[in-house]
């Protein structure tokens, strides 16, 4: 992704010769597109899409006709907190913005709207951690399912010997936990990576950069939880010894979930684009 300057809150919102214009990236993929927040309200000069949530918008019905966009309402369950940051950013395409959830903060998004069951998938995105896992936080997640009961679980975790630069990677699916070890993953505060967990078969993957990172075999369909999924985050816990564990404070953008497709991410990739372009 290339680094451009960041544009004036004048340049993005004022239509006009003068702004640019904001359009969904081509994705080979769209079609399996069920979830898509790319954390920047791209304001009056979003062309082909629409962010009536703001920064937080989904528009996967925009990128995917065969979904419903969906209503994004984060939320803290008493614990943490959430807020769209304009100093973390990744500036690619001329995004000014990404999304922050910490402690006990997430999205809540319904079961029905993401059905893994035994698909292939893929939920990915931009991260930049602001914090590291000194217990506490333990983990940064980036889905979860609501309950608590690990029915499908894809985190970024602690090591057991605490390190300011190493992590491990978590799988929980259908109830059992998988965890990599020490070391296994690597972030440095401040910096931008590309995280991804993939489904492909019957097989669980994690990626940093486009680099497998963990990787376990599991033949699993999904349920789908009543209580939902949280992304970026996880609020199942209300008191605050365990909400201050589960959630540390990275920054986050073009967050993906893409169902019924590995993306061809298996063997290693290169880090997508953003999912909005900027048109010159």
């Amino acid at each position: 992704m290339g680094i451009f300057a960041p544009f004036s809150y004048l340049e993005k919102n004022v239509a006009g010769p003068t702004g640019p214009t904001y359009q969904i990236r081509s994705d080979a993929y769209a079609s399996y597109v069920y979830l898509a927040i790319p954390g920047t309200d791209f304001g009056a000069e979003a062309v082909g899409f629409t962010q009536s949530d703001g920064a937080w918008s989904d528009i996967s019905g925009d990128i995917n006709g065969g979904v419903s966009t969906k209503t994004i309402t984060p939320y803290t369950n008493g614990y943490g907190n959430y807020y769209v940051s304009s100093s973390t950013y990744f500036p690619s395409e001329g995004y000014d913005e990404s999304l922050v959830t910490y402690d006990g903060a997430a999205v809540n998004i319904a079961g029905s709207d993401l059905p893994f069951a035994g698909q292939n998938f893929v939920v990915e995105a931009w991260c930049q951690p602001a914090e590291v896992f000194n217990r506490p936080p333990y983990h940064k997640p980036l889905l979860r399912g609501k309950d608590g009961a690990g029915q499908l679980y894809l985190d970024n975790t602690a090591n057991n010997s605490v390190s300011s630069t190493g992590h491990r990677k978590r799988f929980a699916v259908t109830g059992t936990f998988y965890t990599s070890a020490d070391n296994a993953a690597s972030y440095t505060v401040g910096t931008w990576k590309h995280v991804a967990f993939v489904r492909s078969g019957n097989t669980f993957y994690a990626y940093d950069n486009g680099v497998l990172k963990y990787s376990i075999s599991k033949a699993a369909v999904i349920p789908t939880p009543p209580s939902g999924f949280d992304i970026m985050g996880f609020t199942f816990f209300t008191n605050a010894s365990q909400s201050n564990n589960e959630n540390a404070n990275w920054a986050i953008q073009d967050y993906r979930v893409s169902i019924g497709t590995d993306r061809g991410y298996v063997g290693g990739f290169t880090p997508p684009a953003s999912i909005i372009e900027k048109v010159s």
